[in-house]
């Protein structure tokens, strides 16, 4: 979803959801499983909606997190690992 079209809803569902996660890691609950299968689809979807909140907030600023950003690339090689 483009950051523009962007409601109050959905931003206080992605922020839970960003909520949620964090305190799954704080907890050291497992994160890149769906059910008993290794699945980065929650870490993604999770990255995405930072990205994407970042971009509403600021869009320049990716521009500058990019050169820090190794998220894409540790998710890529674990999904290589498990498939």
């Amino acid at each position: 979803m483009h950051p523009k079209k962007y409601g109050r809803n959905e931003i206080w569902k992605t922020l839970m959801d960003i909520k949620s996660f964090r305190n799954r890691l704080y907890h050291n609950e497992p994160i890149c499983f769906n059910g008993n299968k290794l699945s980065l689809e929650e870490p993604k979807y999770i990255y995405d909606a930072i990205i994407l909140l970042l971009m509403s907030l600021e869009p320049k600023l990716i521009e500058h997190l990019s050169d820090l950003d190794e998220v894409d690339d540790i998710l890529a090689r674990f999904d290589q690992l498990i498939h």
